[in-house]
């Protein structure tokens, strides 16, 4: 299955994502989604955490080849991901818990409320094609697996991991300018 037309604009340089990618995906993608539950303890987010892994192993392109040993690399970036996860949601249970103590509605990172973020959302959502939205709709609001995703649209648990990816690369272009990523850690900013 090639890419869709969205995904070519967002892959900017690049014809299409080479099969390559997707075998060294279906070969991984068991062992990674295992290691991150085993972290996250919730197959949605590990399955989250997958997806952030195999983002930057795409991202990582070239230098990838050079990589020794590739399986080693992606359970060390897939394991960074998963406790980057979890410190992320205990972090934010603690300022939920915090703000409720203090009576103050909760901002995101930024200074951006939740109702500006969840409005900049639903405006990138609307601009994804109509399998993206189902797919991600289906994923990250009804929370389902990517088995019973593929049930539901009829496609195959490949073409569905495809849409996720596609939608979440056109999301991550769209949304990045208004939330850039912050700092961490004596981090420069992106």
């Amino acid at each position: 299955m090639g890419l869709t037309t969205s995904a070519h604009q967002i892959l900017r340089g690049t014809d299409a994502i080479p099969e390559a990618f997707w075998e060294l995906a279906d070969r991984y993608r068991d062992a990674l989604v295992e290691q991150a539950l085993r972290i996250v303890h919730s197959r949605a987010d590990a399955e989250d955490v997958v997806q952030e892994t195999f983002r930057e192993a795409f991202a990582q392109g070239g230098a990838l080849p050079g990589v020794r040993s590739l399986g080693a690399w992606l359970k060390t970036v897939n394991r960074a991901n998963a406790l980057n996860r979890l410190r992320t949601k205990k972090q934010d249970a603690q300022l939920s818990r915090k703000g409720a103590k203090l009576g103050r509605p909760r901002a995101t990172t930024g200074g951006f409320t939740a109702l500006e973020l969840r409005d900049q959302l639903a405006q990138a959502m609307r601009a994804l094609p109509a399998e993206q939205q189902a797919a991600v709709k289906l994923h990250f609001y009804e929370h389902l697996p990517t088995d019973e995703i593929s049930k539901r649209l009829k496609l195959s648990v490949r073409s569905v991991r495809r849409l996720l990816f596609d939608a979440s690369m056109r999301l991550h272009a769209t949304l990045k300018p208004t939330h850039p990523t912050p700092p961490c850690d004596g981090e420069a900013p992106r």
